[in-house]
């Protein structure tokens, strides 16, 4: 060790160490030297957390998007919410003490001491009662079942969730053996779809199957040594695992998972699948292009061709307005999504400017399509809203090109919601989009004529 005084330190001293870091650095890069490995900080508190002792009637959910759901289902039972200042504000639902449940300030680590500090809680944590379980016999008007076996993984569950609510599923049964309960994890996964689609455990699945097969459902176990992929309702099994005999027994029919892409998880070969039933088959489009063409033949069922269709449209899911065949979309079907609950406001309506926003991707996808270059938003006509849009609700988007000039396209677009609950139809709102093509430097460009 050198005895010079550190203090004591010249220009060149200083000039010729930074060389000699230069140096070592260049050496380093060039692996001929070993970089020394620097001590990775703990976090602090991580070894020592232990979760806490719930009872079974009491479960946390934590993150933005599951609070604001929970606060809006009418069938969960709030407990307390505990939640910092920045998050309160940012759930934007009115004072704290107009709530008709506890309500208190806290920090994030008084959060981090309950969930633990790996959950990403965004400042907010709610303390509810389980939802109330439902029976099978109250899904016999489902139109999908999605039944999952040994499905452990609760991130993969509340992503199954997820699909299954944009594909209108009835519920979600599982075993309560090696299937993940209620939880935070589970509801975070979800986000939010948990509070809109019913999570059924059952304790043994051959019966539960068995009792669906009363019901009415035709039940289709996905398997990867099964044939083609179908198009009836539909069983989820858990990768690289066995259908249980008598489960496999009780399947009406055995399918293998459509395989469209090289992601082969349980996750996306159920909503393949899923898409697949509820794609309508070539049978309901006859069957729904001969109820349109005969819509005084439907209502009557005088009939007998019309009572046969209508019965087997309705076994097949099809989805015929009834209560009022005159009133129909115009134009042809641009866009469909999912309203949900970051879309919302605390009672549950979707926001008007995410509708309009989704009637402006719809007009610049057919106006894109006619013109054949890019096309950006001149104008937007008056809109009037003349229905709310849920939580849950699927809007469809539907198009009709008015006009087309020399360098702009009118468009005619409607917003039609479809119910959660309901299998109808209804008009939201409708707009006429201005749109004008442009060309790479940002100039309007003629559009060319119709092929």
């Amino acid at each position: 060790m050198s005895k010079d005084d550190p203090n004591n330190k010249s220009t060149r001293d200083t000039h010729y160490a930074t060389l000699r870091r230069a140096v070592r650095d260049a050496k380093r890069e060039r692996g001929e030297i070993p970089t020394p490995q620097q001590p990775k900080r703990r976090n602090r508190g991580a070894d020592d957390w232990k979760p806490p002792q719930l009872a079974p009637d009491q479960v946390h959910l934590y993150g933005l998007h599951t609070v604001r759901a929970a606060l809006t289902n009418p069938e969960r039972q709030l407990i307390k919410l505990s939640v910092t200042q920045n998050a309160f504000a940012r759930l934007d639902i009115g004072e704290a003490d107009a709530q008709p449940f506890p309500v208190e300030m806290v920090s994030p680590q008084d959060i981090d001491k309950v969930l633990g500090p790996d959950a990403i809680h965004q400042g907010v944590m709610l303390e509810t009662r389980p939802l109330p379980v439902k029976r099978l016999g109250a899904l016999k008007d489902s139109p999908l079942i999605l039944v999952l076996d040994q499905v452990t993984d609760p991130h993969n569950v509340g992503a199954i969730m997820r699909s299954a609510v944009a594909f209108n599923a009835g519920a979600v049964i599982t075993t309560m053996r090696h299937s993940p309960t209620e939880s935070g994890v589970l509801a975070k996964s979800a986000s939010g779809a948990l509070e809109l689609i019913p999570y059924i455990q059952i304790t043994n699945l051959a019966d539960a199957l068995g009792e669906l097969h009363k019901l009415g459902f035709f039940s289709v176990g996905l398997d990867s040594e099964g044939p083609a992929p179908s198009n009836r309702p539909l069983a989820v099994k858990k990768s690289h695992w066995c259908w249980a005999p008598k489960a496999r027994a009780c399947a009406r029919r055995r399918a293998k998972p459509s395989r469209r892409s090289p992601v082969s998880t349980c996750r996306a070969r159920s909503n393949r699948s899923m898409f697949r039933m509820r794609r309508p088959s070539p049978f309901m489009q006859r069957s729904n292009f001969w109820a349109k063409r005969h819509p005084d033949a439907c209502p009557s069922l005088r009939n007998r061709k019309a009572q046969r269709m209508l019965r087997l449209c309705h076994s097949h899911g099809a989805n015929l307005n009834m209560t009022n065949p005159t009133i129909k979309p115009t134009g042809e079907l641009t866009l469909r999504t999912l309203a949900m609950p970051a879309d919302a406001n605390p009672a549950g309506d979707i926001f008007g400017g995410w509708v309009m926003s989704q009637m402006d991707l719809a007009s610049g996808i057919r106006a894109a399509e006619r013109s054949r270059c890019r096309v950006v938003t001149a104008a937007v006509k008056e809109m009037a809203f003349e229905l709310p849009v849920k939580i849950g609700d699927t809007l469809s988007i539907y198009t009709d090109i008015a006009r087309v000039g020399r360098t702009s396209i009118t468009l005619t677009v409607e917003a039609w919601a479809q119910r959660s609950r309901y299998d109808k139809l209804e008009k939201v709102t409708a707009g006429t989009f201005i749109m004008v093509a442009m060309d790479e430097n940002g100039q309007p460009t003629p559009i060319p004529a119709a092929e």
